[in-house]
């Protein structure tokens, strides 16, 4: 029983952790069937990036609690977690988020640097919870 729960557990995880990649896929595919608009969110990573927290965090707790090596998983959620606030600290301090400053090339460059990583340190947060979910399982078939 307890290795179900687990598994659904880490299904469940691994879902909230891939929403914030999802979800602007989802909306852009609905926005062209109904108004023929290809719209894509580049922020709607950093917008979620709680529920890739959460079900980053998850996972971790579960492959901890099954002695697995998690540094991969913790080092890209604290990546993930660092670039969100450092975009953050960016946006203000620049002057960008209160309207004070112009937007210039720099600026344009900086936060397409911010935007990528919102998308690939989630991306890696999803891939290395696949691969703890797989390592599990293939320990609790081998335990049976």
């Amino acid at each position: 029983m307890i290795k179900i729960i687990k598994k659904v557990l880490m299904i469940v995880f691994i879902i909230t952790a891939l929403i914030p990649l999802g979800a602007p896929v989802f909306f852009t595919i609905i926005e062209l069937i109904v108004h023929g608009k290809l719209l894509y969110d580049f922020f709607m990573p950093a917008e979620l990036f709680f529920l890739t927290l959460i079900g980053g965090t998850g996972i971790l707790v579960i492959g901890i609690i099954n002695s697995q090596e998690t540094r991969r998983l913790f080092i890209f959620l604290v990546l993930t977690t660092v670039n969100l606030f450092a975009s953050q600290i960016y946006a203000n301090l620049s002057g960008l988020a209160h309207g004070e400053t112009e937007l210039n090339i720099l600026h344009i460059i900086i936060l397409s640097v911010f935007v990528s990583f919102y998308h690939l340190f989630p991306l890696l947060v999803v891939v290395e919870c696949f691969l703890m979910f797989k390592k599990i399982s293939r320990i609790s078939k081998l335990k049976e």
